[in-house]
């Protein structure tokens, strides 16, 4: 159950992104620009939900559907009236309540009840090895590179290792209170799992505004977008 509201913020953002790539900030804008973009971004979950058809353990869902063009035409719409300025920010708060959403939901039916904290690394995809802990794996880790990437464009002048510490606080917190809800696995890995991936996130951001500044993101923050 959880997991939609990663998966609506991600769509929301590529709603937002599509709409900004093609109504820059100072070209004038016409209906016909952003309604092109939109209606090509929403072939996306259309082809998602058709390739369903060759899953067995699930077909297409027009619920996932309707919820996927729902995020993407609502991350537009907020793209062409949030200032530039805030528009990194409001995508690190959307995917922060996501997670949390994601994290914290009392739904979870593939795993038994287990209030303890497992405290060894990687214990499932070692020992256990199934699809559900590794799925669970992937997701974290692409969800907080998501998470770090926004966080680093958000304030440019924060150094990454601030972006992890955020990051394996917040993923701590929520594991912590995960020993507290029925059928939900409280774990170290996904705090690991969380800071590389928050590092990664932030580490791909700044090395693409860099490239635009010409700075060295290797042991510099970014510091281009304070310029401007």
């Amino acid at each position: 159950m959880g997991k939609e509201w990663v998966r609506m913020a991600g769509f929301a953002l590529v709603g937002a992104m599509s709409i900004r790539l093609a109504v820059p900030g100072r070209r004038k804008r016409t209906i016909k620009q952003p309604l092109t973009a939109a209606s090509l971004v929403l072939l996306l979950p259309v082809i998602l939900e058709g390739t369903r058809l060759l899953v067995e353990s699930g077909g297409p869902s027009r619920e996932d559907l309707a919820l996927d063009i729902f995020a993407i035409l609502a991350g537009g719409f907020a793209s062409l009236f949030i200032p530039p300025t805030l528009q990194a920010f409001s995508g690190f708060l959307l995917f922060n309540l996501a997670l949390l959403g994601e994290k914290l939901s009392p739904y979870r039916f593939s795993l038994q009840p287990r209030h303890s904290f497992q405290w060894i690394p990687f214990y499932e995809l070692c020992n256990v090895r199934t699809p559900d802990s590794f799925y669970e794996a992937v997701l974290t880790f692409v969800s907080f590179a998501i998470l770090g990437g926004l966080s680093q464009l958000s304030s440019p002048r924060r150094a990454r290792w601030e972006v992890v510490i955020y990051a394996l606080a917040f993923s701590g917190a929520m594991e912590f209170a995960q020993m507290f809800l029925p059928a939900r696995t409280a774990e170290v890995t996904d705090i690991l799992v969380a800071g590389l991936g928050a590092w990664t996130g932030a580490y791909f951001c700044a090395a693409v505004e860099s490239a635009r500044s010409g700075q060295n993101y290797l042991t510099e923050p970014i510091q281009s977008q304070a310029r401007r």
